[in-house]
Protein backbone atom coordinates (compact mmCIF):
# COMPACT_ATOMS: atom_id res chain seq x y z
CA UNK A 1 0.00 0.00 0.00
CA UNK A 2 1.22 3.47 -0.77
CA UNK A 3 1.33 6.24 1.82
CA UNK A 4 -1.34 8.14 -0.12
CA UNK A 5 -3.72 5.16 -0.07
CA UNK A 6 -3.07 4.57 3.64
CA UNK A 7 -3.87 8.21 4.44
CA UNK A 8 -7.10 8.09 2.42
CA UNK A 9 -8.08 4.86 4.16
CA UNK A 10 -7.50 6.50 7.55
CA UNK A 11 -9.82 9.38 6.64
CA UNK A 12 -12.40 6.91 5.35
CA UNK A 13 -12.28 5.18 8.72
CA UNK A 14 -13.00 8.52 10.43
CA UNK A 15 -16.09 8.90 8.23
CA UNK A 16 -17.15 5.31 8.85
CA UNK A 17 -16.84 5.80 12.62
CA UNK A 18 -19.00 8.93 12.45
CA UNK A 19 -21.55 7.01 10.37
CA UNK A 20 -21.55 4.19 12.92
CA UNK A 21 -21.94 6.60 15.84
CA UNK A 22 -24.87 8.33 14.11
CA UNK A 23 -26.83 5.31 12.91
CA UNK A 24 -25.79 2.38 15.08
CA UNK A 25 -28.34 0.64 17.24
CA UNK A 26 -25.45 -0.34 19.51
CA UNK A 27 -24.79 1.63 22.66
CA UNK A 28 -23.21 4.93 21.63
CA UNK A 29 -22.93 7.86 24.00
CA UNK A 30 -25.32 10.72 23.40
CA UNK A 31 -22.36 13.07 22.96
CA UNK A 32 -20.80 10.84 20.29
CA UNK A 33 -24.13 10.50 18.46
CA UNK A 34 -24.72 14.28 18.50
CA UNK A 35 -21.19 15.03 17.33
CA UNK A 36 -21.51 12.47 14.55
CA UNK A 37 -24.83 13.99 13.47
CA UNK A 38 -23.29 17.44 13.37
CA UNK A 39 -20.23 16.22 11.47
CA UNK A 40 -22.35 14.40 8.89
CA UNK A 41 -25.14 16.93 8.38
CA UNK A 42 -24.10 20.49 9.32
CA UNK A 43 -24.73 23.03 6.57
CA UNK A 44 -22.07 25.47 7.72
CA UNK A 45 -19.69 26.25 10.54
CA UNK A 46 -16.90 24.19 12.04
CA UNK A 47 -18.61 20.82 11.60
CA UNK A 48 -19.30 21.42 7.91
CA UNK A 49 -15.72 22.61 7.40
CA UNK A 50 -14.41 19.54 9.19
CA UNK A 51 -16.59 17.24 7.05
CA UNK A 52 -15.36 18.97 3.90
CA UNK A 53 -11.69 18.63 4.91
CA UNK A 54 -12.02 14.99 5.95
CA UNK A 55 -13.96 14.07 2.81
CA UNK A 56 -11.48 15.76 0.51
CA UNK A 57 -8.64 13.93 2.28
CA UNK A 58 -10.59 10.66 1.84
CA UNK A 59 -11.28 11.41 -1.81
CA UNK A 60 -15.06 11.55 -1.56
CA UNK A 61 -17.65 14.26 -2.08
CA UNK A 62 -18.65 15.97 1.20
CA UNK A 63 -22.02 17.05 -0.21
CA UNK A 64 -22.86 13.48 -1.22
CA UNK A 65 -21.94 12.22 2.25
CA UNK A 66 -24.20 14.84 3.82
CA UNK A 67 -27.04 13.98 1.45
CA UNK A 68 -26.76 10.27 2.20
CA UNK A 69 -26.62 10.92 5.94
CA UNK A 70 -29.79 12.96 5.69
CA UNK A 71 -31.40 10.15 3.71
CA UNK A 72 -30.30 7.73 6.42
CA UNK A 73 -28.11 5.49 4.33
CA UNK A 74 -24.51 5.32 3.16
CA UNK A 75 -25.03 2.98 0.23
CA UNK A 76 -21.61 1.37 0.11
CA UNK A 77 -18.51 1.44 2.24
CA UNK A 78 -16.29 4.44 1.79
CA UNK A 79 -14.03 4.00 -1.21
CA UNK A 80 -10.84 6.01 -0.91
CA UNK A 81 -10.23 5.98 -4.64
CA UNK A 82 -13.42 7.93 -5.44
CA UNK A 83 -12.57 11.34 -6.85
CA UNK A 84 -13.58 14.35 -4.75
CA UNK A 85 -15.74 16.72 -6.75
CA UNK A 86 -15.87 19.61 -4.29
Amino acid sequence: MTACWEEKRLWCEVIEQAWHDYFSVAVVSTEDRVEAALFLTALDGEWATSRHDVCVAAGICPDLLRERALMGRLGTKCEANTTATH
